[in-house]
């Protein structure tokens, strides 16, 4: 959860078709990994 919070604490605006709320700062996603329930 901490790092969509952090994609959405990004600021934006206008960008290609949309007219706002578009990340200013390009996203790329390079990894994910599957946390089992409970495990923590």
């Amino acid at each position: 959860m901490e790092v969509a919070d952090a994609i959405g604490a990004l600021p934006t605006g206008p960008g290609g078709p949309f007219e706002e709320e578009v990340p200013q700062e390009t996203v790329v996603v390079t990894s994910v990994v599957r946390v089992e329930a409970g495990a923590r």
